[in-house]
């Protein structure tokens, strides 16, 4: 439950637990966070060398252990130098935290290829870990680091290829740097600025003129398209991989690129026939609209009709769902509906220091034994209007502490909720509702991993990274959920069933179309870095020249989103079966799959957890169709 501390008892509460909160220096200057990173990293290069110079026998004790901890208090030393990059309305104190966290992940990168620490991992493994899972767990994934950094590449090959990955990384900062320019120069919108223009924009002539403007604002950098693709490619084969995807597919649940085109195949066969009757209905509206039986749909006019053909069957009143749902009243009923669920209890500080003074900070224990697992802070007005949500982030991983004793995680949770007048509470839409839940969902799955160490807080196969936050986000999609949380500031009234139900049913319009979309962008990313450097520049808006989601430092992120979703609707299905809210089942979820982390596979965790191997008809049904369409 979220509650709120007295004063006195809040800081007795603090210095009790020794809250990593309470000592978090938010004020930062840009020459500050200069000097601490490059102190950091002085002294993490100095213990690395010590480290490999080691003359005992390597063993868990004498290389893993110690790697482990030399790593994480380097992210604990730059924690929050590497985070105001997310929250300072300060452009110098942004860009020295950007330039903090690529140091640090150069740093890390370049240990992990040494060849000497591969070799000191190999043996130490031989040596045994006895049968502790998270020993087993963290030496392979050091292992699979340092093998996937070239550490076991021969010298020439090696050299090469930290070349390659400093120019690979070179490009996709430029990459972005010039869509940003370009924004500003070309296209004075942010993603969501575009997509509202596009929406409500009636006369098509415009529209047509925004969307080709906006889809060319990077048009000039296709060549940083190609250039990244072909060192990507070098890269892979440097590594011994025959391309691109099979080197990062590796490293998630899919494996092989194999695997991932026939589940799209799979998936196009089932949904295409869905996304052709949404293409045919705004088709229909648009020729109803515009008196042209002839009409076609353009993609700029995508945005437009499907606000429309919403509008039409399910016609509610701009505004009249987020009367109900003012953001910090939504925000504690989201932690109380959940943290009642899954076991835990939020308590909000109110004399805790953040980076503004608007951030509300919360402690969380388990509601059994009152154990400390972790700090949220949660600033609803921190990220750009671009964003469209809210985000969770990991401020200090879980772990153990080389002296002893353990650290509790710190976490954040960042909106993007315009402010509101004075005297007046800012309100959620529909869309942040169900962002509210991911993120929250997210945070507390961080706060309840029972993982022992920092390297193993993040998902081993990447491409679950998001299922927390898609399990969750369903939780906006049942209206009697959206009921108990709603309330109406003014009268204590919740939201009519008839308004929620029309808000919810009006998020599934389309979602065949837009799902079909994304299959064809996760297609497109593999096939892109399947044969090489090749990219269309011949077509009128080169959509590619500011595909973000490619140049991002894997180039799967859409395929990574929708694996994720399958497993999530599966075992949402499970929890929507034995009771959403109920505790005895929301312990189960805690237990099997979100406290394990990644200490053991999380396929056969899943598979434990939902009693079968993974079906696609509760995607299906998320998508509102029927496998036998």
């Amino acid at each position: 439950m979220t509650r709120i501390l007295p004063s006195l008892l809040c800081v007795l509460l603090l210095a009790a637990t020794r809250a990593p909160s309470s000592q978090l220096p938010w004020h930062r200057s840009a020459g500050q966070i200069a000097r601490t990173c490059t102190h950091a990293l002085s002294g993490a290069r100095r213990r690395s060398s010590l480290l490999l110079a080691t003359k005992s026998a390597p063993s868990y004790a004498s290389i893993v252990l110690p790697l482990e901890d030399l790593t994480a208090d380097l992210h604990d030393a730059t924690a929050v130098d590497r985070f105001l990059r997310e929250v300072s309305p300060d452009a110098r104190v942004r860009a020295a935290s950007l330039a903090c966290r690529d140091g640090v992940a150069s740093f890390l990168q370049g240990l992990a290829s040494k060849p000497r620490l591969y070799a000191a991992l190999v043996r130490a493994r031989r040596r045994g870990v006895g049968r502790n899972a998270a020993h087993r767990a963290l030496v392979a994934r050091w292992l699979r680091r340092a093998g996937r950094a070239g550490a076991a590449a021969a010298p020439v090959r090696r050299a090469e290829l930290q070349r390659r990955e400093v120019e690979l990384q070179a490009v996709r900062l430029e990459f972005e740097r010039s869509l940003h320019a370009a924004v500003l120069r070309d296209v004075p919108a942010d993603r969501r600025a575009a997509r509202s223009f596009l929406r409500h924009e009636p006369q098509e002539h415009l529209r047509r003129a925004f969307y080709l403007a906006y889809e060319k604002r990077a048009a000039g950098e296709a060549k940083l398209v190609e250039r990244a693709i072909a060192l990507r490619d070098r890269i892979a084969h440097l590594l011994g991989y025959e391309t691109w995807d099979d080197y990062r597919l590796a490293a998630r649940m899919a494996r092989t690129p194999g695997r991932v085109l026939k589940l799209l195949g799979e998936l196009d066969a089932v949904l295409m026939p869905a996304a052709r009757a949404d293409l045919a209905a705004l088709t229909a509206i648009k020729a109803e609209r515009t008196a042209d039986p002839a009409a076609k749909l353009e993609p700029w006019d995508l945005f437009y009709y499907d606000r429309i053909e919403r509008s039409m069957r399910y016609p509610v009143a701009r505004g009249a769902l987020r009367a109900y749902f003012p953001a910090r009243h939504t925000l504690a009923a989201v932690f109380d509906l959940l943290g009642g669920t899954l076991g835990v209890d939020f308590v909000r500080l109110p004399a805790a220091v953040a980076w503004e003074s608007r951030v509300a900070v919360y402690q969380i224990s388990d509601a059994t034994d009152g154990r400390l697992l972790g700090t949220t802070y949660v600033d609803l007005h921190a990220l750009p209007a671009s964003y469209q949500g809210f985000r969770y982030v990991t401020l200090l991983p879980a772990r153990k502490l080389p002296g002893g004793g353990y650290r509790p995680e710190v976490t954040a949770i960042l909106g993007d909720v315009p402010p509101a007048a004075p005297g007046k509470p800012s309100l959620l839409r529909y869309a942040d509702l169900v962002r509210l839940f991911g993120a929250a969902g997210s945070n507390i799955a961080a706060l309840l991993s029972t993982a022992p160490y920092e390297t193993l807080a993040v998902a081993a196969d990447r491409d679950m990274a998001n299922l927390p936050a898609q399990i969750f986000e369903n939780y906006a999609a049942q209206r009697a959920i959206l009921e108990s949380i709603g309330v109406d500031p003014q009268t204590g009234a919740s939201p009519p069933a008839a308004l929620v139900e029309a808000a919810i049913e009006r998020s599934r319009v389309d979602r065949p179309l837009f799902t079909a979309k994304r299959l064809s962008t996760a297609r497109l990313e593999l096939e892109y870095q399947m044969r090489g450097p090749v990219v269309d520049t011949a077509t009128a808006t080169q959509p590619q020249a500011s595909f973000q989601a490619l140049m991002d430092s894997d180039g799967v992120a859409c395929y990574d989103s929708l694996w994720s979703r399958l497993y999530a609707q599966e075992i949402f299905g499970v929890l929507e079966r034995d009771g959403l809210t109920d505790p005895a089942t929301g312990m189960h979820l805690r237990r099997e799959i979100l406290e394990p982390g990644a200490v053991h596979d999380q396929r056969r965790e899943i598979e434990r957890f939902t009693g079968h191997r993974l079906t696609l008809a509760p995607f299906y049904d998320y998508l509102g169709i029927s496998e036998s369409v």
